[in-house]
């Protein structure tokens, strides 16, 4: 499988990934906690949006202006 089919997981459980992020000194937990943090907040963003767009007053048909 090439790498555009593979989930964020996966490439992080990768043997070469794992080689590359240690000799750049990248703490594999670390890297986990900011990638659940990032995706928390992706779909607090995503939920706000849902709801904003949900609870606004849908406004349809003609729009008045004055003197019509």
């Amino acid at each position: 499988m090439d790498i555009a089919g593979r989930s964020l997981a996966e490439l992080i459980d990768d043997p070469l990934t794992g080689l590359v992020m240690k000799s750049d000194g990248v703490d594999r937990r670390e890297l986990e906690l900011l990638l659940e943090q990032v995706a928390r907040k992706r779909l607090l963003a995503i939920q706000l949006a849902n709801f904003l767009s949900a609870s606004s007053p849908k406004r349809g048909g003609a729009m008045l202006t004055p003197g019509s």
